[in-house]
């Protein structure tokens, strides 16, 4: 006795399913290079502190590639690249940087305490950094 078994349909890919899987390819190589920018160039740089920098007709925004950043926030609070720190602490960093001219960034609240921006000034200063520049925003 011979059992015949019935086929299967065969399913023929047709030129829609196939441009539909090219377009679901594209997507994904579009989206994972545009999140991989994002990453790479984005605002890495940015400060979870909202500082209100103050305005200068010359300068700007634009941080310097390779440097640490220490924010100085409206209540005095110091942040060396978004850790907090005390100026001991922030002394001690300076201090045992191995190169003094590497680009340091200094982002400070425009309503923040002169006694706190001229603390962390004399800080620099006494330890020898020699590439420290005030962050401003470009005033129109």
């Amino acid at each position: 006795m011979i059992v015949h078994f019935a086929r299967a349909p065969k399913t023929n890919l047709t030129f829609d399913s196939i441009a539909l899987t090219d377009v679901i390819i594209n997507l994904f190589i579009f989206f994972f290079i545009t999140f991989n920018l994002i990453a790479t160039f984005g605002p890495h740089k940015e400060s979870p502190l909202r500082l209100n920098l103050p305005a200068a007709k010359s300068g700007g925004e634009e941080a310097m590639r390779g440097s640490h950043d220490i924010h100085l926030s409206r209540s005095g609070s110091l942040y060396w690249d978004d850790a907090k720190i005390s100026l001991a602490d922030l002394e001690n960093r300076l201090g045992a940087l191995r190169d003094k001219s590497m680009p340091i960034t200094l982002r400070a609240d425009r309503n923040a305490s002169v006694q706190s921006l001229t603390s962390v000034l004399d800080i620099a200063r006494r330890t020898g950094t020699k590439n420290l520049s005030l962050q401003t925003k470009l005033s129109t």
